[in-house]
């Protein structure tokens, strides 16, 4: 074999810790939100115009929401409307192996770090990569070129201007830009105290943030380049201090003893020890302390709200380094021989335990229905459509997405765009759903004549006593969910004989 030739084979096992990361990304698409994402981006398409107004659900329609995300529906939408759930399948693997090339440039992996610490984050972030696409992938991949412009600012200054065009884009594709800036502005501002923590004085640290405060304003007028100015910031801000959102999984802590938690957990234990090791030897430079105080930041937020845990995994990596150092060997070639033994074994693994190909190329809204996040059911929603029972109706929040994109004809009451909605006199839509469906407050009391519920919630026991007591009546039911008319209600007429879809 001729020198060209080993040069092939290194160069092509050297990628295999890629191929690795796009091959354990691949998840068929389950996101309960995807139908009003396509459905926003097909709008975009179809008109050339964001949507502003909520013409997809009955509750609160005269509302203006901020869809912060409304570049990364356009982008799913093009990715369904030319391959459908496939494409959907190919651009998350896509998104995710491109977080992991930046994130290798940026803190400089070399290809032992790339085999044995790949692996460890794809198995703490696989939770969240496990629906497929979802346009937080995209503040990822945004926080992966960030550190990369930054590892060429601590090279060259200048090349912190390039933040500026990477905001602009980012507060288009997805509200984590405002994570972003945080973690901007905290690696600027640690960076320059371990700078001059030798001497510090007043005049020389204010000297020291002239230029970065020049960017960071450039950075924060360019995210107001979008189709909603600065009402992104205030969509972000109504979720801070909203008692709702602990109930959405996303805003909510990581349960006790949970995947995830454990997850946590062992993250935590590593990059301890990571930092440990590169104190001890000595390779825990000034350019790796902001990320140390970011990452320890970070540790407190997770442990309050699991959305902050994403991103602080995909900027350990060169702290982690400090693990996958400690067990290099110092032969080169036996570096080499070892990280692409353990490349080709987890690659192997990661194919052996994804679906046969035929799952992602036939999968369909049926099957969508059947997996295990997605339980909804077909037939219920063309009960409903067949007899016309679409007035005063109350749906399942988990299938406002679903049935906005599948049932245009039977509107949802409330769906997953609604968990921080409020109108100015303090209306919630979803406090409102919430309430209802855990039963807080009856459901006999509510405006709705139709109720399509879920039979595994409070709601379903509740209307099965109402029923009893001859308000309610039972008209429907599958093994997933069931449907109620209140009795004599006052603006359906009940069709004399029922319409039952079949199977």
């Amino acid at each position: 074999m001729n020198i060209l030739n080993i040069k092939v084979l290194r160069n092509i096992i050297e990628v295999l810790p890629f191929v690795a990361v796009f091959f354990a990304s691949l998840y068929r698409p389950t996101d309960p939100d995807l139908g009003w994402h396509l459905k926003y981006g097909e709008y975009f398409v179809r008109t050339g115009g964001v949507l502003r107004d909520n013409i997809f659900a009955t509750m609160m329609p005269d509302y203006k929401w901020v869809n912060h995300s409304w570049a990364s529906d356009v982008l799913v939408f093009l990715a369904y409307n030319l391959w459908g759930f496939l494409g959907v399948t190919l651009l998350g693997a896509a998104i995710v192996t491109l977080t992991f090339i930046f994130v290798s440039k940026a803190f400089n992996l070399s290809f032992w770090d790339k085999a044995f610490i790949f692996p460890i984050v794809l198995f703490i972030v696989s939770n969240v990569n496990a629906i497929s696409f979802r346009s937080q992938q995209m503040s990822y991949l945004f926080t992966a070129l960030l550190f990369y412009i930054i590892s060429l600012y601590n090279k060259n200054p200048k090349y912190l201007f390039l933040t500026i065009p990477l905001f602009l884009i980012w507060a288009n594709f997805h509200g984590g830009f405002i994570l972003g800036l945080t973690l901007l502005g905290g690696y600027v501002f640690l960076k320059k105290i371990v700078e001059i923590y030798k001497k510090f004085e007043i005049r020389k640290a204010i000297l020291a943030f002239k230029f970065e405060s020049i960017v960071i304003t450039g950075v924060v007028i360019a995210t107001l380049i979008n189709p909603f100015g600065y009402g992104v910031y205030l969509e972000t801000f109504r979720h801070f201090g909203n008692p709702w959102l602990k109930y959405i999984a996303e805003w909510a802590p990581f349960v006790d003893m949970s995947r995830q938690w454990w997850n946590l957990i062992i993250f935590v234990n590593l990059f301890l020890a990571s930092v440990l090791i590169l104190f001890f030897t000595g390779r825990l430079g000034k350019e790796k302390l902001p990320v140390v105080g970011l990452i320890i930041l970070f540790i407190l937020l997770s442990f309050y709200e699991r959305r902050y845990a994403w991103s602080m995994y995909y900027i350990s990596f060169p702290i982690l380094v400090g693990i996958s150092g400690f067990f290099k060997p110092n032969s080169k070639s036996k570096q080499f021989f070892i990280a692409g033994g353990v490349s080709i074994i987890f690659l192997l693994i990661v194919i052996s335990t994804k679906e046969p190909i035929k799952n992602y190329q036939t999968m369909n809204w049926q099957t969508y229905c059947q997996t295990q996040s997605n339980l909804c059911s077909y037939n219920a929603v063309l009960f409903l459509s067949k007899n016309n029972l679409t007035t005063n109706l109350s749906t399942p929040y988990s299938w406002g997405g679903w049935m906005i994109w599948n049932f245009p004809d039977v509107m949802p009451s409330v769906d997953g765009r609604m968990v921080a909605w409020k109108d100015e006199e303090g209306y919630s839509a979803f406090a409102e759903y919430y309430t209802n469906v855990t039963d807080w407050e009856s459901i006999d009391k509510s405006k709705y004549d139709v109720v399509l519920v879920l039979k595994q919630k409070p709601m379903f026991k509740r209307l099965k006593s109402l029923t009893a007591e001859g308000k309610w009546r039972w008209l429907y039911e599958d093994p997933i969910s069931a449907v109620f008319v209140r009795k004599n209600p006052k603006e359906i007429t009940l069709p004399k004989k029922l319409i039952i879809p079949e199977n």
